[in-house]
């Protein structure tokens, strides 16, 4: 296993939601013309409108999964055990961050994501906080300070 696998998990989904929105604006446009080209679809033109207006949000979350499942497999490894570990992703990423040493810098860029991940899962928030491009960049940078090859360095070993 290595870190690679997770990176390109990431930037997946970041390309996925760029795929999505190409197909969203023009859908939006196409209805804008003509709302019958949905007929028989059980879509109305406001659904699209919706769609667009969630579609970061949505993938910004999806992201985030896909960061803590790395997170998760990563733990599971480090500390050989039978089962990934159910602690929540701040207690998760703080592990992770001790045992890699990762810098406060990273560490708490990462921890914004998830903040904001939670904004949108809770309700509290809507999008345009931060970019999708920008959540990709900082879970990667954290997910970078990870030993590239797994299974992980033991307790005690520095990273090179």
């Amino acid at each position: 296993m290595n870190t690679s696998i997770f990176y390109d998990r990431i930037r997946s989904v970041e390309h996925e939601y760029r795929a999505a929105k190409v197909a969203v604006v023009r859908l939006r446009g196409i209805t804008a013309v003509d709302p019958t080209i949905l007929r028989g679809t059980e879509v109305e033109p406001s659904d699209v409108v919706r769609c667009d207006h969630f579609l970061e949000p949505t993938y910004v979350i999806r992201m985030f999964a896909e960061f803590e499942v790395a997170l998760r497999v990563f733990w599971t490894a480090a500390r050989q055990l039978r089962s990934p570990s159910r602690a929540r992703a701040e207690v998760l990423m703080d592990g992770v961050a001790a045992r890699c040493r990762i810098s406060p810098e990273i560490h708490s860029a990462a921890h914004i994501v998830r903040e904001y991940r939670n904004d949108l899962v809770h309700a509290r928030a809507f999008g345009g906080i931060l970019e999708i491009g920008e959540c990709r960049s900082r879970l990667c940078r954290f997910l970078s300070k990870l030993p590239y090859d797994w299974p992980p360095l033991r307790s005690g070993q520095r990273r090179r």
